[in-house]
Order: C-alpha cells, then structure tokens, then sequence
C-alpha cells in the first residue's frame, strides 16, 4: 500500500470507519457486456471492458453506526501541478461519432469511477456482493455506497469548484486543507506506534 493511502486510512479509522485496503474487484462477462453497451468508449478499436482487469480500489471504507461504505480513491500528487476541476468533466459524454482522444482514454484510466455512474453502479454492487459473502455484511444489510476522492494537492487556487461537482454528485472530497486537520487531531490521541501518528506528534505539538 502507498504512503498517502496509509495516511488515508488512519485518518477515515480515527474517524469511526473500518478500513480496507486494495480491494479487488472482478465484473463478471455480463456486466462487461453491458458497461460496452452503455459506457460507449472504445479504444484502440476494442471495447473497453471486454478484457477489462479486475478493478482495484485504493480503500474501502464502512461506518457501521451510519451504514455507510465508502469507495476511496487516492492521489497525493504532491510533488506534481495537482488535481483540477478540469479532470472531473461530469456533463461530458465521449462519442462514438469522433475518435478517441488520448485525453479521453488517460481521464478514463485515472479516474474511471469518476466518470461514468454506470461503472461505478456495477463495481458498488459487486463490492457489497463480495463483503457479503466473505461475512464482513450481512445479509440484509444494504449500506449507502459513497464516492470518496482523497488528494494531497490542488492545481486550481480554490477547492470551490471541485467542491462543488462533487456535492452536485453526492460524493465526498477530502483536499489537502480536510487532510492537514486531520494530522493535526492526530497528535493528541493516544500512544500508538504508527510512523505517522509519531511524526504528526513530533511535528505538530
């Protein structure tokens, strides 16, 4: 697991959620068929999904006092321009009418999840299906699923706009300022031999 990933998680942990990393999660061929259907973004003259990988996600996380599961997706992006509203182009639909950009397909592989509800509706299923089954749900459990983007950097000067797609979506966005409060409340839990809660109280008090 990457760094940020791991600063992730024990900053969604001290806030009340179970945590796990790297899951994966393979669609079986009907679904596939059916994102090729509806998603509609060929590439290289194939459909996407037909020979799709297993998707991985960076984190998953389960609140059990609000049922709530979210699906995280990391970037830290620290030492690079930063994320923009720009990457996150909701109202925009790749046709089959024009060729496929590079543009198009780099944004699909980074931020697949993101930009097309359907996929994200088939992978939230499948997620609840597997921790079903592995035990981690019950049942009858059906928890709301939430869309989560933790980043590390910003290449706009206001997390406004990005902010604001994400609320008209109902996902959620951690930026690098909801990141920092974090670390700060970090130094003052209790002992715990963690590289980063040590660095966080050694920095920071």
């Amino acid at each position: 697991m990457e760094a940020f990933e791991s600063l992730c998680e024990i900053l969604l942990r001290q806030a009340g959620y179970w945590v796990i990393p790297g899951i994966y999660v393979a669609l079986n061929q009907r679904d596939k068929d059916f994102l090729d259907e509806t998603v509609a973004l060929p590439t290289l003259g194939k459909r996407v999904f037909k020979s799709f990988p297993r998707t991985q996600l960076d984190l998953v996380a389960y609140k059990p006092a609000k049922n709530e599961l979210l699906i995280i997706e990391c970037k830290s992006f620290l030492d690079s321009p930063g994320i923009s509203a720009r990457s996150f182009p909701f109202s925009r639909r790749v046709s089959l009418d024009r060729p496929v950009s590079r543009e198009d397909v780099a944004r699909f592989k980074q931020y697949k999840l993101f930009q097309h509800p359907e996929y994200l509706k088939v992978v939230s299923d499948q997620l609840i299906k597997n921790l079903k089954t592995l035990g981690m749900l019950t049942q009858d459990n059906h928890p709301s699923t939430r869309l989560m983007l933790a980043c590390g950097r910003l290449a706009d000067t206001s997390s406004a706009p990005i902010r604001d797609q994400f609320r008209h979506q109902g996902w959620r966005f951690a930026g690098p300022k909801t990141i920092v409060r974090g670390l700060s409340r970090l130094k003052n839990i209790g002992y715990h031999n963690d590289p980063i809660v040590m660095t966080a109280k050694l920095l920071l008090r």
